[in-house]
């Protein structure tokens, strides 16, 4: 049977497809999304975020559907205010982050404890002022750090990425891998999360088949739910081994990536 736009779920990454550099969300995406919804489709958030830093956004858009967060380690639905699904870190998540710290002590270092980001060594907030927003972040050190994390986010220089590649490689860290989320930026997520992995449980919760999953991201953290969708999609500015992945190609976030994407799923459905 032929899908019509009532039958889809979009979900979509936020910095670099949804959000550029802190900028307001895009009048065109907002537009094109309740154009969307009003028409039957559900439409909901992808991120590497928290719950509370995810929240102003799903408070912005008509999200209708369950939100995946901590890039698959969490299904949030923020109609019912319950978590779906949850997966953390391994015990020994807390030594591995004091491993590369010693090894990296030029790198920002955040740990993130459900909606807690600890700055743990101040190098964050110091070096990386252009790509950090220090509001949502506190100053820590490892003993603030209770019980299991959620994730860890390093921020490392792209000179010094293929050192640190190769020495997490050489530690073989059990229980968790090494997601470069952008260019600046890689995450230590549990081993087993991964947004693919958290859409395809959700889809599977839902009954719904992931013909009718329509996924849109711009980086690396972002490859399995494109693989994973019925239509993946990513933006002509993506890197070019993710463009070969996708099924549709929209414009830059910068320009409505969103409604770019609403537009053609609307003449390809109606």
């Amino acid at each position: 049977m032929a899908l019509k736009l009532s039958d889809l779920v979009i979900m979509s990454d936020v910095d670099g497809t949804l959000l550029h550099s802190g900028k307001p969300i895009h009048p065109r995406n907002v537009q094109a999304l309740e154009r969307f919804v009003s028409k039957g489709g559900r439409f909901a958030i992808s991120t590497g975020r928290s719950r509370e830093f995810t929240r102003p956004l799903v408070e912005q858009l008509p999200v209708n559907f369950p939100c995946v967060i901590f890039n698959g380690g969490a299904i949030y639905d923020y109609s019912t205010e319950e978590y779906l699904m949850e997966i953390r870190l391994p015990e020994q998540g807390s030594q591995y982050i004091r491993e590369i710290m010693e090894r990296f002590p030029q790198c920002g270092v955040l740990a993130v404890d459900s909606d807690v980001y600890y700055d743990i060594n101040g190098a964050v907030a110091a070096l990386y002022r252009d790509v950090y927003r220090n509001d949502y972040a506190v100053k820590g050190t490892m003993s603030d750090l209770k019980g299991r994390l959620m994730k860890s986010l390093i921020f490392i220089h792209p000179e010094w990425k293929e050192e640190f590649t190769a020495f997490v490689a050489e530690q073989k860290f059990p229980g968790v891998r090494f997601v470069p989320t952008n260019p600046r930026l890689i995450e230590m997520l549990p081993e087993e999360s991964s947004k693919g992995n958290a859409l395809k449980q959700l889809m599977e919760m839902k009954n719904i088949d992931r013909s009718c999953l329509v996924a849109i991201g711009d980086y690396y953290n972002d490859k399995e739910m494109i693989e994973l969708a019925g239509i993946g999609v990513t933006m002509h500015t993506a890197p070019e081994d993710l463009k070969d992945l996708a099924e549709l190609l929209v414009c830059d976030c910068e320009e409505g990536a969103l409604g770019d994407l609403v537009e053609q799923l609307e003449a390809r459905y109606q």
